[in-house]
């Protein structure tokens, strides 16, 4: 009796871990906010093992005043190596592009708008990643992005990218950092992780 009331109650703890399950049956498992004077960088540590994917919604801005853009980049369990490799689709007005990358210390997750004096006020870039299978220790990590940004109403102004972002590591994610190339994310910058079962 006592061990069947010990194993219903490890279930219910592992149940538990899963606290905020949306529509879709995403679990929201932490949400990071830029508030006053920005955030250098947004950290997810301790992630839950729980899931089988995991989802990151980014919604930003940088504060660099110098460029109007910025890229934002993505490291993985602390790993500043040479070990990210990428590929990006980009799109702007009617020209396309793409462009590789390999052994670089982080990975790509977009581009956001920067905080210069001809990029309009308060426009924000969007990110939207998955990282499939990341609990497996068998095999390297990709994560997948589709992200796009503006910075004006004039032609070419926006910006569209996919990107395939690939870690050269077997090990599980544990901790998922994501910055901006140059300056912090501006205020009212968020960040959300999601697990998918």
């Amino acid at each position: 009796m006592i061990e069947e009331l010990l194993r219903e109650i490890a279930g219910l703890r592992k149940r538990l871990e899963r606290l905020e399950v949306i529509e879709g049956g995403l679990v929201k498992l932490d949400e990071k906010i830029a508030g006053a004077g920005g955030s250098a960088s947004f950290d997810f540590t301790n992630i839950s093992q729980a899931f089988r994917h995991l989802r990151i919604e980014l919604y930003a801005r940088s504060d660099d005043t110098v460029l109007t853009s910025r890229s934002v980049r993505v490291q993985f369990n602390g790993d500043g190596g040479a070990n990210y490799d990428f590929q990006r689709l980009i799109g702007s007005a009617a020209v396309a592009g793409a462009d590789e990358f390999l052994a670089q210390s982080s990975g790509a997750m977009g581009e956001i708008p920067a905080s210069n004096v001809g990029v309009g006020a308060n426009l924000f870039g969007q990110s939207d990643a998955l990282i499939a299978y990341y609990t497996q220790a068998t095999n390297n990590k990709m994560l997948t992005v589709l992200s796009g940004r503006k910075l004006g109403t004039a032609s070419g102004n926006m910006l569209l990218q996919h990107v395939a972002c690939f870690w050269r590591s077997n090990a599980a994610i544990t901790q998922v950092a994501l910055f901006p190339g140059v300056g912090n994310f501006a205020e009212g910058s968020i960040a959300t992780l999601y697990g998918l079962p």
